[in-house]
């Protein structure tokens, strides 16, 4: 088992499915079990190990397997699905929100716009707790804002007369 590929987090799951491929060809061979319950059994042993102590991957392999009932071979190729969806979706949230900083993107009109509040000024720590809050939103799933954009998003929170 020390050979196992370790899951570091959805973020690298890409990384994680390109060791695991050729892990499984070689080490996990059909042809190598006497059965094909043995097989999955010591297949799931694997993906358990390669769980490094990540809980969410555990429980995303149970999921898969029990709830979808997805052929235990194939778990890897549908949490890489899952888990680059997941991600993709994370990444254009933050891209959102870099479009339309300061505002809460969540208050939108019956069109769909985000609701920009007229005559509003935000204070100087408002617009750098957003800031920072966005910064490290960004951080968690890989995503860099660059300095450029974080000029670009205070100059945009600031009225003319600030």
């Amino acid at each position: 088992m020390a050979a196992v590929p370790k899951f570091e987090g959805k973020q690298h799951i890409q990384e994680f499915a390109d060791l695991w491929a050729p892990y499984t060809r070689v080490y996990l061979k059909r042809s190598n079990f006497d059965s094909d319950q043995e097989w999955c059994d010591n297949i799931i042993l694997a993906l358990n190990h390669a769980a490094n102590g990540n809980r969410q991957f555990k429980a995303d392999v149970r999921k898969l397997r029990k709830g979808k009932k997805i052929p235990v071979e194939q778990v890897v190729d549908k949490l890489l699905e899952e888990y680059e969806s997941a991600l993709l979706a994370q990444q254009l949230a933050i891209r959102e929100r870099v479009r339309h900083f300061p505002w809460d993107i969540q208050k939108r009109d019956g069109k769909g716009r985000v609701i920009y509040p007229e005559n509003t000024e935000l204070l100087w720590p408002k617009i750098d707790d957003r800031l920072d809050r966005l910064t490290m939103d960004a951080g968690e799933i890989d995503m860099e804002v660059t300095v450029k954009e974080k000029k670009e998003m205070v100059i945009q929170a600031l009225t003319p007369d600030q």
